[in-house]
């Protein structure tokens, strides 16, 4: 499908762009298998062969202002699919993924990056809000779904030592409760630290710690008139981590040479 990018440099400290991208995704072929299979005693999957493929189109405006300042806004529509789980009468519950009708996203996402004090100090922040709306029919229920919700990401980095080349760095990430035409989600968060090295050659090597701060507990459900579906889940996402980044092949090096040797020459000229 095809793609439209387009930009203006109106001056140094003003860039705006626009693009329109379209793509075609097609199911997956284990999601058109019409059998039944049992994941339990009570519960059975059977998908939809006549599973619609998914045709979207995007529009995303974006203005840069003093390479600090990003604002972007976005759109987004298209078909939509989902999983569900249904009532099967009998006591038996569902599963199964079906296009059920269309959706739009609205987006909107502000970005400020800078640093401080002779860059020992470096800050990257975004808040991104999104409208999301999805309508339409599975089997006889009708769904319509309407939601705001938004994403808050701090990161930092902050210079230890110049001499040594010591490196705390950091982020943090909050997302507000959601909701989906299949799902619900509540609210979570995490927060991450990592001590980074850099030696000489490009080399470093870094020790995190992710998820130091989370929410433990989140819950997602479905509800229609006569139904409703709770998925709840205890998740423990600490991870310590061991990075080693260790750069390969040859530099290009022969524009700076040829510009050093050329202030050399300018210079001998001169004298």
């Amino acid at each position: 499908m095809p793609s439209i990018a387009l930009s203006y440099n109106v001056n140094e400290n003003h860039q705006l762009s626009y693009t329109l991208t379209s793509n075609v995704i097609y199911p997956y072929y284990t999601l058109l298998n019409p059998f039944r299979f049992y994941e339990s005693p009570t519960i059975y999957r059977e998908n939809d062969p006549e599973i619609e493929k998914t045709q979207y189109f995007s529009h995303a405006f974006r203005y840069v202002m003093k390479q600090h300042y990003i604002f972007i806004l976005s759109y987004l529509s298209s078909p939509v699919s989902g999983e569900f789980h249904t009532p099967a009468g009998n006591g038996y519950t569902k599963i199964s993924t079906k296009s059920f009708g269309n959706s739009h996203i609205l987006q909107g996402m502000f970005n400020w990056n800078d640093s401080f004090w002779d860059n020992r100090l470096f800050l990257n922040t975004s808040l991104t809000g999104q409208f999301y709306r999805s309508y339409g029919h599975l089997d006889e229920y009708k769904i319509d779904v309407s939601d705001f919700s938004y994403t808050a990401t701090i990161n930092w980095g902050v210079l230890l030592s110049k001499r040594y080349d010591w490196h705390l760095d950091g982020s943090v990430l909050y997302r507000s409760k959601n909701q989906s035409a299949s799902l619900c989600s509540e609210a979570d968060y995490w927060i991450s630290f990592s001590l980074r090295k850099n030696f000489k050659n490009d080399i470093s090597v870094k020790l995190g710690l992710r998820n130091l701060f989370y929410k433990k507990h989140s819950m997602s459900y479905f509800v229609t008139e006569n139904y409703t579906r709770y998925y709840v889940s205890d998740s423990h996402p600490q991870k310590f981590t061991i990075d080693v980044s260790i750069p390969f092949g040859r530099k290009k090096v022969q524009g700076a040479a040829w510009k050093s040797g050329a202030s050399s020459t300018a210079k001998s000229q001169i004298q």
